[in-house]
């Protein structure tokens, strides 16, 4: 089944989600099936489009083994600035992916969240 967002790489044997940001895509990871594949992408879209996104599934969840951080960490990675995502994603899960008190503060962030939000 083909899903939205979901391309399979023939060498690999592996289907990577990806989003559109910024006139061009942001691979994430690869996954081995094509629906975990689509449930990432479908999360992360959901948070960098809100309400104007284009679902796979009309309640997504996450694959087993895979938490909100990680699809935060695999965002980062993949190039959105932190500047963007600290207006969609929670702080708490910003941190639990990785980023430090003082990386928020420089991405805008105020100083008392900021603290909030490592200290939690």
């Amino acid at each position: 089944m083909k899903y939205l967002g979901v391309s399979y790489h023939r060498r690999d044997r592996r289907y990577a989600p990806r989003v559109w940001f910024n006139n061009r895509w942001v691979w994430l990871r690869t996954f081995r099936k094509a629906e975990e594949a689509a449930m990432v992408r479908d999360y992360a879209n959901r948070w960098l489009l809100a309400g104007n996104a284009k679902l796979n599934f009309q309640k997504p969840g996450l694959p087993a083994g895979v938490t909100e951080a990680d699809v935060a960490g695999w965002m980062l990675d993949g190039g959105i600035p932190l500047k963007t995502l600290i207006y969609r994603i929670p702080l708490n899960i910003l941190v639990a992916s990785g980023i430090k008190e003082n990386e928020l503060v420089v991405a805008g962030v105020p100083l008392i969240k900021a603290i909030n939000a490592t200290a939690a």
